[in-house]
């Protein structure tokens, strides 16, 4: 007999056996056995398993309707100390199984595929279809959860500042921690507030303490955004550089920013319009240790992989793509996104996000931003909005909506909207108890 078909004999025989080796049953797929009457078998047991019916000898020779085939089965059963090695095996040879129908997937779709890019991140989408689980067996014991978790608390404890996923705005920091790795974050607003600003600012930021940032931009031209990088380190007013209206100054201005900004680790990419191209770029940057943290501006623009009934199911495909993006590549993924019509001239709320519930749902962090009405400004920073306002910048509320891992709340920042940059309010007490506020 093949050698393949003793090792699927024994595990099955073993699994009807032995109760305390069920659980497996949910483990092997019917493309890891090779042997149809095995694949049938295994059919059988997953059956019995999902109905909490009874796996033993007498049972599945029952519903088998070959009692003798069942016996032969069984007659291979091994021991414990054997059964872990001929699982893996079987495993092994599912993913060799999987890998070479991919392969001729492959075949097949570059043979229809014109354009050699496409069709070598087509080729990577159906390799990393192959789960990861299926490659590497996860060690899901609890010491193991724990191990994990004092090495992660370890490293955030002996982690320099540099070294944190900080933002440019102290408040926030405070109220997050900063950004984390494998998180999933929405920034999320109605036009003209400064959606693009602030996630242009923070991937800016990033990359000068040395993270590499991957900006992609799917409604921005490189010039659009290169104008908005001007006008965020300098004090040139936006609009004058997209006329060309500078001063003899201002170019002398521009030319000492030139040098720095080009140094620092961040990418614009404004050409990937796919999910998939955005994924297969990932991979490849990460490959190269060249990828710390991905910013998508916006996700309402992206095209999904595959083909989806509704937008809702498209946004919602899309929106669990990003939060695995994150996991494999244990990096943050931010996400621009808009809001219902609904949250005009109101506070947002999560209901508000636009085209899917499952926004809210896969979301690790949910950011809104929001310029409140002069009559809904927190007291202790009236006059601070009314100082910004006259300076005509905008009072901004950044409403940290949702945290997986920590409490919501609110900061306050000013919006420039003609350097299209966002700046801290810093709030402290003189002697007399009096609370005042200055512009950083």
């Amino acid at each position: 007999m093949d050698e393949q078909i003793l090792i699927e004999n024994s595990v099955l025989g073993t699994i009807i056996l032995q109760p305390q080796y069920q659980d497996y049953i949910e483990k092997i797929d019917e493309i890891d056995i090779k042997e149809p009457q095995n694949k049938k078998l295994l059919r059988l047991l997953k059956h019995l398993k999902e109905n909490n019916r009874p796996i033993d000898l007498v049972s599945v020779s029952e519903e088998f309707k070959d009692a003798v085939y069942i016996t032969g089965v069984t007659q291979s059963y091994i021991t414990t100390d054997t059964f872990e090695d001929h699982f893996k095996e079987i495993k092994n040879r599912g993913i060799r199984r999987k890998l070479f129908l991919a392969a001729k997937k492959i075949a097949q779709m570059v043979e229809k595929t014109e354009d050699g890019l496409t069709a070598k991140n087509n080729a990577l989408q159906i390799i990393s279809d192959i789960p990861a689980n299926d490659i590497e067996e996860e060690d899901d014991s609890m010491k193991a959860v724990l191990l994990e978790t004092m090495a992660y608390i370890e490293k955030k404890h002996n982690a320099k500042e540099e070294e944190l996923y900080l933002t440019p705005f102290t408040d926030l920091n405070s109220l997050t921690g900063g950004l984390d790795e494998q998180e999933f974050i929405l920034i999320a607003a109605r036009p003209a507030l400064g959606k693009t600003a602030m996630a242009l600012q923070i991937s800016n930021y990033m990359a000068k303490r040395g993270k590499h940032t991957l900006f992609v931009s799917l409604e921005m031209s490189k010039h659009q955004l290169g104008l908005r990088m001007f006008a965020g380190e300098t004090n040139i007013n936006l609009w004058h550089m997209k006329t060309g209206k500078l001063k003899d100054s201002d170019w002398a201005t521009l030319a000492n920013v030139i040098g720095p900004l080009s140094d620092n680790k961040m990418r614009v990419n404004t050409k990937m319009a796919t999910i998939q191209d955005i994924r297969a770029y990932c991979r490849e940057l990460k490959r190269k240790n060249m990828l710390d943290m991905v910013v998508i501006d916006y996700l309402q623009l992206i095209r999904p992989s595959g083909k989806h009934g509704t937008r809702e199911q498209e946004v919602a495909s899309m929106s669990r793509e990003l939060k695995l993006m994150s996991r494999e590549f244990k990096i943050p993924v931010i996400a621009i996104s808009q809001l219902n019509r609904a949250a005009d001239n109101r506070r947002p709320g999560l209901p508000d996000l636009r085209e899917s519930g499952a926004l809210e749902q896969d979301a690790d962090t949910v950011w809104f931003l929001y310029e409140p009405p002069p009559d809904d400004v927190p007291k202790k920073y009236m006059q601070a909005a009314l100082d910004i306002r006259n300076r005509g910048e905008k009072f901004m509320e950044l409403i940290v909506a949702k945290q997986r891992n920590g409490d919501v709340g609110t900061i306050y920042l000013a919006y420039e909207g003609a350097r299209t940059r966002f700046k801290n309010i810093e709030l402290w007490r003189e002697e007399d108890g009096v609370g005042r506020q200055k512009q950083k």
